[in-house]
């Protein structure tokens, strides 16, 4: 649909009241809604946060959960290796930025990131100390083979080792 207001996205902004009457509600996104933003703006992001979502794009929140503290933070781009960066670099890389004040903390981490490549290539979780990291982005491979797992996936290739499930990074468990 061409039109930002669409039944779609009433749909989507009926389904977030609801849900933020259940729970507090999060949202990161992931590369389609990047291709929506680029076609119609951004004004669904708005809608979500007045209809009580806490959108988390490079930004955290600090929650208690029964009396565990936790920090909740969501990114999109890419998580570089700093080891690997210039001191030039470093300063002007937003995602590591925000990836430096998001693990500054004793809290439980836990990271909304699209793309679990963020973490699985180039010992980025070597650098970043994030307890839990949530991603989707391979649908389980793009393909399926019955009782074998994904044909191929994102940025993974043929028979993809990270399609779906929970892992162990080092010191990070991804899903």
């Amino acid at each position: 649909d061409e039109d930002n207001t669409s039944d779609d996205n009433e749909e989507l902004i009926e389904l977030v009241s609801q849900l933020v009457k259940i729970a507090p509600t999060y949202y990161s996104y992931g590369n389609h809604d990047l291709h929506y933003f680029r076609a119609y703006g951004k004004i669904i992001l708005d809608a979500m946060s007045e209809a009580g979502c806490t959108v988390l794009e490079e930004k955290y929140v600090d929650i208690t959960v029964g009396n565990i503290d936790f920090r909740l933070g969501g990114m999109y781009d890419y998580a570089f290796n700093i080891k690997d960066y210039s001191e030039k670099n470093w300063s002007q890389d937003s995602t590591n930025i925000f990836l430096a004040d998001f693990t500054n903390t004793d809290k439980t981490k836990i990271l909304l990131c699209h793309r679990p490549d963020c973490f699985i290539f180039n010992d980025t979780d070597l650098v970043w100390d994030i307890d839990y990291i949530l991603s989707g982005h391979t649908h389980g491979g793009i393909w399926q083979i019955p009782f074998t797992g994904g044909l191929i996936a994102p940025t993974q290739g043929f028979f993809p080792e990270y399609d779906k499930g929970e892992f162990s990074i080092n010191d990070s468990r991804m899903i």
